[in-house]
């Protein structure tokens, strides 16, 4: 931001589901933040002309985390596009679980979560990613769905859809009705993960369904 030239227009797309597991519905940000961060966030803030966000409530949590004036930040969905097609509710579904976990900055043991979920499911079959792009057992035959973006895609089809405690479940939430959206928990992993990144349950919807495991 500090390169880029004065003359120069900024918009900002805020990604927001991320920041979501920190901060949460009902806990402001900036009382957490550390004077340097906060610095560092508003000179960015005054670089930028205009913020967009997708919703009314993703752009009330940005005003009040940061405290900045709600009339900077416009409300545009339509600049989030997904692969997902207009018509997803009428696509047919399949026996298909789609996992994705979350990165941990420590040794985890993923394939004890997929084992886990294949007795869990033993009707499904159980299609591992990491994140939106990549496949994270190649082993596992992913017939048509091993394509660009593997999560949207294996989402057309999937009838169910498992991650921990990322940001990623609301956006699944929001872009697929008719798949059963699942979070999972792990006892043992859940304290050690909310301690070293943070952790902020009140953000799940309702409707998301929890597994717990240990």
């Amino acid at each position: 931001m500090y390169t880029i030239s004065r003359s120069k227009v900024i918009w900002n797309i805020w990604h927001s589901y991320a920041i979501y597991k920190k901060i949460g519905l009902d806990a402001p940000l900036y009382a957490k933040r550390n004077r340097w961060a906060i610095r560092r966030f508003y000179r960015n803030y005054q670089r930028t002309n205009c913020f967009f966000a997708r919703s009314e409530i993703e752009r009330d949590i940005f005003a009040i985390s940061f405290k900045i004036a709600r009339a900077k930040i416009k409300i545009q969905p339509e600049l989030y596009t997904s692969s997902l097609p207009q018509g997803k509710k009428d696509i047919p579904k399949e026996k298909i679980v789609v996992y994705a976990p979350t990165h941990r900055p420590y040794s985890y043991d993923y394939n004890k979560v997929y084992r886990f979920l294949e007795t869990t499911f033993p009707e499904y079959k159980v299609i591992p990613v990491y994140h939106q792009l990549t496949v994270k057992n190649s082993k596992i035959p992913l017939d048509g769905y091993q394509i660009k973006n593997t999560v949207d895609n294996a989402l057309k089809a999937a009838e169910i859809f498992v991650t921990d405690y990322s940001g990623l479940l609301i956006e699944v939430d929001e872009l697929v009705t008719t798949t059963k959206v699942v979070q999972l928990i792990d006892v043992v992993d859940y304290e050690e993960y909310s301690r070293i990144q943070g952790l902020n349950d009140s953000y799940y919807p309702n409707k998301i369904e929890k597994l717990y495991f240990r």
